[in-house]
């Protein structure tokens, strides 16, 4: 077992010559035993920067890429791909990174709708030339290609309260389900009839698009206490806090869960949480054992 760890990490330290890894973290460990025999074995090879042993109180159900559909746990038909948006250029500062990546912040829209195209195609396993107005290339290929008809499907970010009409047509003419991170659940409602409806207009079947919702929250007793440790979060993360009481809620799982309810009966099928947080394993801890059982 160790030997094959260490063969593993060795293979994929020395894949590609471009790419340096630092070192290991050891996962899922069953004892100190177990550690030991593997911790040895990768330490021929690459440092063990970490290795955190397996608990049962943080164990999520087996989904791949960690999706929770409402109907949690998901079958077979749950949504696999990623999801993706414009882009913010909310501010100065991230108006400057746009520019700093070569990208006019004015073009980001187009440039987006042109990496979904192209993605979309290489993925399904079409050897591509592409001269657009972003990207220029001749005869490329990924490997491997999806498995899905299609290319790798997308979630396209959309927002009710802050979208056009553009946004809601582009999602539902390039996109394989929306998702919002910013809309109050009535708008949500408005927003999936929208999509749908545009959907329509380019021969889709709306029932096929996927509708996710992308929830921020903290979760403790003290709401005060959750409330202030949610803007700090935010504000180390993003430099600002731009949707306001839009993400949320923080305090007692009580309201979360009658959140995410809301969110369910205005017609989102998924439902991704993520921990306005600095300590997040305790987060996950507590959504687990009061939050996740609700939607069993």
């Amino acid at each position: 077992m160790g030997q094959g760890a260490a063969a593993i990490v060795a293979g994929l330290a020395g894949f590609r010559a471009d790419v340096h890894v630092a070192g290991v973290i050891l996962n899922r460990l069953g004892s100190a035993r177990h550690e030991a025999m593997v911790r040895g074995a990768v330490e021929t090879v690459l440092p063990v920067l970490g290795a955190p042993h397996r608990r049962g109180d943080l164990a999520l159900p087996s989904r791949p890429l960690g999706l929770g559909p409402a109907g949690w746990p998901g079958g077979p038909g749950a949504f696999l791909g990623p999801a993706a948006g414009v882009g913010g250029a909310f501010n100065d500062d991230q108006r400057q990174e746009w520019r700093n990546a070569g990208v006019d912040p004015r073009r980001r829209a187009s440039r987006f709708e042109e990496v979904v195209e192209v993605a979309k195609r290489l993925t399904a396993g079409e050897v591509l030339t592409h001269h657009g107005s972003h990207f220029d290339f001749d005869s490329l290929r990924v490997q491997p290609h999806a498995l899905q008809r299609g290319g790798v499907p997308f979630l396209l970010a959309c927002h009710w309260n802050t979208g056009t009409e553009a946004q809601f047509r582009r999602a539902a003419r390039l996109g394989d389900g929306i998702m919002s991170i910013s809309d109050y659940p009535d708008e949500y409602a408005r927003l999936v009839e929208a999509v749908q409806g545009y959907a329509q207009d380019y021969g889709k079947d709306p029932a096929t698009l996927e509708r996710a919702f992308y929830m921020t929250v903290n979760l403790q007793a003290d709401e005060a206490q959750a409330d202030a440790e949610a803007n700090q979060f935010l504000d180390l993360y993003y430099g600002m806090n731009y949707w306001g009481d839009r993400w949320g809620p923080y305090g007692h799982p009580e309201r979360v869960k009658e959140r995410m309810r809301r969110y369910v009966e205005a017609g989102a099928e998924t439902i991704v949480v993520r921990f306005a947080a600095l300590d997040q394993e305790r987060q996950l801890a507590t959504f687990l054992s009061e939050v996740a059982p609700e939607f069993s």
